[in-house]
């Protein structure tokens, strides 16, 4: 442990008894029950109202408060966008999403102007705490996600990475007049459950969380080359970091919506693996003949087709998309829209398709728990809050497993459930401008990326045969492990099982 983490620690264990004296209270009955984690920069701990319920009981019976103990600016020096996860956390709390970790009003201050988020709290807690569960079981017991839970969760993500696009999930909707948001630390242990809801009645709602490492990157449209080569290299876990922020070898470098992209990809194979954490090896990258989009160019995620147990357990729908989504150039992945369109008809389709044998069974990190619309307490709102709490239906809280009403904080699934009303400042912008009114910059037609680089901006069609696709999604899948080698095995033939894959 560092001097800043032991530092951190000791003041950590005082902050917790320090409520009363805090600039912005939470209030009067409520009581730390959990720390969630800590490190030298701050913490985040959970805290429930167990007050008299007689007297001015909150609807909201759990929040997560996060402390920043020591922030740090690590950005660019040509960098002018947003800095620090309040900032952003501040805007994206006005955006109409489910899909967003949400913060109850402004930041906060305790005694020591310390700089704190009320945020809600999600039920299921870090995708990564399932998976490692997951992992941890024996393997004859161990059987893979769905594919029906797979297309939610991957939903869900293109969703968020939508609204961090556009400021908006809906695409009939003009997208905001500001930059992308590039999260650059999508990893599981960010990815955080929430509760199930009339929609998602099998697969909880998932939500992207922590901010620290975002920031805002110029629209796609705006990018070049030149403009590309973004100095983003430290940000976020090695993991999950894009070959365009590695600079292996990618020819026309982009940065942002892209980059959030391409981790969803990476979630999803990690999903599939039912792993943690899933190395990409580089004799898995190539060209794959799945679909127009992936024979472009090379795709990171060639173990979808190279692994047998997964092309077994797995729709080629769903692995071509996810290896599009991770496709090495930036420019040769979906854009935001196409991938909540594509992803959106499919979550759908398989719910009519298999409906009541779905909702029969138990989904992935299922606590079969219904939102309530419930409201977090006015006084954490502020004054001149854009999503105060009569506004809010996607950041409210959720019941607990327990029965419990409950808000969604660094796991979040009270606010989740609750959902935002979409029609509730869709069309106020962040300076109470009219978003509906069409701002300069979309007047123009966006530049014609096909003259910078043609054979990598070529139109792209969608290729599905859903008659071809329904007995496929029907049909039982089972992941075959060698039970004296759980990994799957890496070896492949070059021979005629594998004509429709050329290697670079």
């Amino acid at each position: 442990m560092t001097w800043k983490e032991s530092s951190f620690n000791e003041f950590f264990k005082r902050w917790q008894t320090r409520e009363a004296q805090w600039k912005d209270r939470l209030g009067d009955g409520w009581v730390i029950t959990r720390t969630l984690g800590a490190g030298a920069g701050g913490g985040a701990s959970l805290w429930e109202w167990r007050g008299d319920p007689e007297v001015n009981a909150p609807e909201i019976k759990k929040v997560v408060v996060k402390i920043v103990y020591d922030g740090y600016e690590n950005y660019p020096d040509t960098y002018t966008g947003l800095r620090e996860e309040a900032a952003f956390l501040d805007l994206l709390r006005t955006i109409p999403t489910k899909h967003l970790i949400h913060m109850y009003g402004p930041p906060k201050r305790d005694d020591r102007d310390h700089v704190m988020y009320f945020l809600e709290m999600c039920p299921g807690g870090a995708l990564s705490s399932v998976l490692k569960q997951h992992e941890d079981e024996e393997e004859t017991k161990r059987s893979p996600v769905s594919e029906s839970d797979l297309w939610s969760i991957f939903h869900c993500l293109a969703r968020a990475v939508t609204a961090m696009d556009r400021g908006t999930e809906d695409l009939e909707k003009e997208r905001w007049d500001r930059d992308e948001i590039g999260h650059y630390d999508m990893i599981t242990s960010n990815i955080l459950i929430g509760c199930n809801d009339e929609i998602h009645k099998r697969c909880p709602i998932v939500k992207v969380g922590d901010f620290g490492d975002a920031m805002e990157i110029r629209r796609l449209e705006l990018q070049t080359d030149d403009t590309g080569r973004e100095d983003v290299y430290s940000r976020g876990a090695m993991g999950c970091r894009p070959p365009e922020q590695c600079n292996e070898n990618v020819r026309h470098l982009r940065h942002g919506t892209c980059s959030n992209i391409y981790m969803v990809g990476l979630i999803m194979i990690r999903l599939i693996s039912s792993r943690s954490h899933a190395p990409m090896y580089t004799d898995e990258v190539g060209v794959i003949d799945y679909n127009e989009n992936l024979r472009k160019g090379e795709t990171m995620g060639g173990c979808l087709h190279y692994y047998k147990d997964y092309r077994d357990a797995y729709s080629q729908t769903l692995r071509a998309l996810i290896m599009e989504c991770c496709m090495k150039e930036p420019l040769l992945r979906p854009r935001a829209a196409e991938l909540q369109d594509r992803t959106g008809e499919m979550f759908e389709l398989v719910a009519n398709v298999i409906g009541e044998d779905i909702d029969a069974s138990s989904g992935f990190g299922n606590d079969n728990v219904l939102l309530g619309n419930f409201e977090p307490p006015k006084e954490w709102m502020g004054l001149d809050d854009v999503s105060g709490a009569d506004d809010v239906g996607d950041g409210e809280a959720a019941m607990s497993p327990d029965g419990i009403d409950e808000p969604n904080p660094i796991s979040s699934d009270e606010e989740d459930e609750g959902g935002y009303d979409e029609d509730v400042d869709s069309d106020i912008d962040d300076d109470g401008g009219d978003r509906t009114a069409v701002p300069e910059w979309s007047k123009k037609r966006r530049r014609d990326e096909a003259d910078l680089i043609s054979e990598l901006e070529q139109p792209r069609k969608r290729r599905r045969d859903e008659a071809n696709l329904l007995p496929e999604l029907e049909r039982p899948r089972k992941r075959r492990h060698n039970k004296a080698n759980p990994e799957p095995s890496r070896k492949r033939r070059r021979g005629n099982n594998n004509n429709d894959c050329k290697v670079l």
